[in-house]
């Protein structure tokens, strides 16, 4: 069973909310990054509703971001909304490649859906299927040490809390037969989480 988003943000809140002074947050229509300036707290990281593929797509933005955009509401990027002509439709998949594999990289450890996004409906389905195909391309050669730093340390989190499986990245079990997630030091065991 794939992690919820509670759970996904949890962990998040706990590998940084207090290094970084943010939390990741559900429940909203839009997904969006307040700096700390804005919110006159912590920085906030929210994402779409209840859907855990938010979650982890507004996690793979904060985790590539760098330290002036940390900086900046929405990490600095401004929304050109659909209809895009071809040409903006390329920028769009060439600003969102890297966030997109790695949103990918933590889906396809802790089984949530992952499904590439055009943002547009009018995109072509040939443009949308060569974008997804370059992200899928792109997950199956990465390994841990490809991932920055911060995602590094968040793939970590969900495999030590039994949220997440990656090669090379989860201790293996004496007898591989059963794989449990240690409850101790896990702060999501009261969940009753479990990766599948």
């Amino acid at each position: 069973m794939a992690p919820t988003d509670v759970m996904l943000a949890e962990v998040f809140n706990l590998s940084f909310g207090d290094t970084y002074n943010v939390r990741c947050l559900g429940g909203f229509s839009q997904p969006e990054y307040l700096t700390a300036m804005q919110t006159q707290g912590p920085a906030q990281l929210r994402y779409t509703r209840d859907y855990a593929a938010s979650a982890l797509h507004e996690i793979a933005h904060w985790c590539v971001a760098g330290k002036d955009r940390l900086a900046l509401n929405d990490f600095g990027y401004g929304y050109l909304p659909p209809p895009r002509d071809k040409a903006t439709q390329q920028r769009f998949f060439a600003l969102e490649f890297k966030v997109q594999v790695l949103e990918a990289w933590f889906a396809s450890g802790t089984g949530v859906r992952f499904v590439a996004s055009a943002d547009n409906f009018d995109c072509s389905d040939e443009a949308r299927n060569a974008f997804a195909q370059q992200i899928t391309t792109a997950v199956q050669a990465y390994t841990l040490a490809d991932v920055p730093p911060r995602a590094q340390e968040f793939t970590r989190a969900l495999a030590t809390t039994g949220l997440g499986v990656w090669p090379g990245v989860n201790p293996q079990p004496a007898d591989a037969s059963t794989v449990e997630p240690s409850t101790k030091n896990n702060p999501l065991a009261r969940h009753g989480a479990r990766h599948a």
